[in-house]
Order: C-alpha cells, then sequence, then structure tokens
C-alpha cells in the first residue's frame, strides 16, 4: 500500500509539472496555461493614469501612480475614503497590474 500512494504522489507531480500559478489584478489565480505577457511599469503607469483621469468620481482629483515591479503605489491627496477606494479599484483592474498600495491621503472633514 505504502509503494502505490508513493506512485501516485509522483504520478501527480508529474502531471502538474507543466501547470503555472500566476496572479491577476485583485484576487485570484488561474492554474494551467500561460501567464500574461509581462508589461513594463511604464506602460502601467500611463494606463493606470488614463483610467483614474478618466472616472468622473477621481478625475479631478491630484493622485499620482508609482509603479514598481508591476505594484502600482498611489499617492497625492483626495475628498474622501470612498474615492481613495475608487482610485485603488480602477488601478487595480487595469491589466498586468500585479498589486496596488494606497499612500493617498483623505482628506478629514473636521
Amino acid at each position: 500500500m505504502g509503494r502505490l500512494a508513493g506512485v501516485f504522489v509522483v504520478g501527480v507531480l508529474l502531471a502538474c509539472a507543466g501547470c503555472t500559478v500566476a496572479p491577476y489584478a485583485g484576487v485570484g489565480v488561474e492554474f494551467g496555461g500561460d501567464a500574461p505577457a509581462a508589461v513594463d511599469d511604464d506602460t502601467l503607469a500611463r494606463a493606470v493614469g488614463s483610467q483614474l483621469a478618466g472616472d468622473p468620481a477621481v478625475g479631478d482629483t491630484n493622485i499620482r501612480a508609482e509603479v514598481h515591479e508591476g505594484v502600482v503605489t498611489l499617492k497625492g491627496s483626495v475628498p474622501s475614503q470612498g474615492v481613495a477606494d475608487r482610485a485603488v479599484e480602477l488601478a487595480g483592474g487595469v491589466e498586468g497590474v500585479k498589486g496596488v498600495l494606497s499612500e493617498l491621503d483623505v482628506a478629514s472633514d473636521g
């Protein structure tokens, strides 16, 4: 019985040797197939900037998107937490973005 279990484990490992696990923007993983082509940081920064500028809630704010190895850092000031959350959502939705960090300053109500 022990030998049969060992053969099974080896078979499973060999079968999965060609599998890939590729994280995408937001949450989720995909098994099998090829990962999407890498997008350079400058291209991602421009794409995120376009998404932010085109959104009615975020477009009038002064948010900068800096990208390092596919991770977007949002910097600047926003009038509310809702606008900050929307900016993070938009940035995370850009194809090729691996993650989003928010360093946004939210204006206080007081």
